[in-house]
């Protein structure tokens, strides 16, 4: 009989080991190891949901299930509700009851950690809104930021019941100044006479808002991070009065030259907004499927915001970033109160 060296037999035996026990002996092949759960939407979870019916809301949304649900407080908008996705990136919700209109306008898109799109959230028209999960949380992370707000003011009795609003304002640390000015030409916070400007101090709450008192009246509000961008958002209702309160102010910076924007506007509309250097264009179809369009040419003002002349006799005010588009309906116009917003597209 030969033997094999010892070390050779050795190294023999430690390799059948992989496939058996050394020595001899059989057995099954092994059992696979199980896949790696799929890495879940970075998307998903919760966000805070800014209407243009001046109420906030919590939005729920599982991107990997293409569900989502949505409450009011302790009250429950939507359980459980669904949506599909787009080619071109954008989503549409499932109609809910009390909406079924001939053209689904309730959609939305998601870039740089917002959701902006329309929905119902109960009544008979989708409605825009903004829903953000990143907040300015404390006054040290708050830099000084010079704004435009936009406004679509509820108040029972006045004429008209709905208006618009138009405001500089600058956000510092734990204080907010606005300039003033009910009629005549827009004014910077840093040009605005002394007796237009207020200063307010800023409390800044647990749950992420931001809350200071306008002559008694509580405001409560958030700054949204988007991306590298800050975005202030107001959705309050007044219970006692009936008045209403929708707001979004942009940062004033430089606008882009060009730019297309998607989303939808406050009186049931979705499209998109087309900017360029010489013209503002709107093009949008109603919840009734028909053509919401307006087109204008800009008239001098600031950089950001612009003002457009539509060819339906209403003057637009216009902001745009990087990131958003915001665009309101002039003070006593016939379009007075309307707002839209949107995402800009890729």
């Amino acid at each position: 009989m030969q033997y094999l060296p010892l070390p050779r037999f050795l190294t023999l035996c430690a390799f059948s080991a992989l496939v058996s026990a050394c020595g001899g002996g059989g057995g099954g092949d092994a059992a696979p190891a199980p896949a790696p759960a799929p890495i879940a939407d970075a998307r998903n979870g919760e966000y805070k949901l800014f209407s243009t019916d001046a109420n906030e809301y919590q939005l729920v949304i599982d991107f990997d299930t293409r569900r989502y649900s949505i409450k009011n407080g302790a009250t429950t908008v939507v359980d459980n509700g669904s949506f599909t996705a787009g080619a071109d990136g954008t989503y549409t919700f499932a109609t809910t009851a009390g909406y079924n209109p001939a053209l689904n306008n309730a959609r939305f898109r998601v870039a740089h950690g917002l959701i902006v799109g329309s929905h119902p959230v109960g009544t008979g028209q989708a409605l825009p809104f903004l829903a953000a999960n990143s907040f300015v949380s404390a006054a040290a992370d708050l830099p000084q930021t010079n704004m435009w707000l936009l406004a679509s003011d509820v108040s029972p009795t006045a004429t008209p019941a709905v208006n618009s609003r138009i405001q500089s304002i600058r956000l510092n640390g734990a204080q907010i100044s606005y300039c003033s000015v009910t009629e005549g030409a827009l004014t910077t916070v840093q040009d605005c006479l002394p007796a237009n400007l207020s200063t307010q101090a800023l409390t800044f709450n647990a749950d992420k808002s931001v809350t200071w008192n306008d002559a008694g009246s509580p405001v409560r509000l958030h700054v949204a991070r988007a991306g590298s961008e800050l975005v202030l958002i107001r959705a309050q209702t007044y219970a006692t009065t009936g008045s209403k309160r929708f707001q979004i102010a942009l940062t004033d910076g430089t606008p882009l030259a060009n730019g297309v924007y998607e989303g939808g506007v406050s009186n049931g509309s979705w499209g998109t907004t087309t900017l360029s250097a010489d013209a503002f264009k709107r093009t949008a179809l109603t919840s009734g499927n028909l053509a919401d369009t307006v087109e204008g040419t800009w008239i001098p003002l600031y950089p950001n915001p612009r003002l457009a002349q539509g060819d339906d006799n209403v003057p637009y005010f216009v902001l745009n970033t990087p990131v958003l588009n915001a665009t309101v309906a002039a003070r006593n116009s016939d379009r007075a109160g309307q707002i839209a917003f949107g995402l800009k597209q890729p």
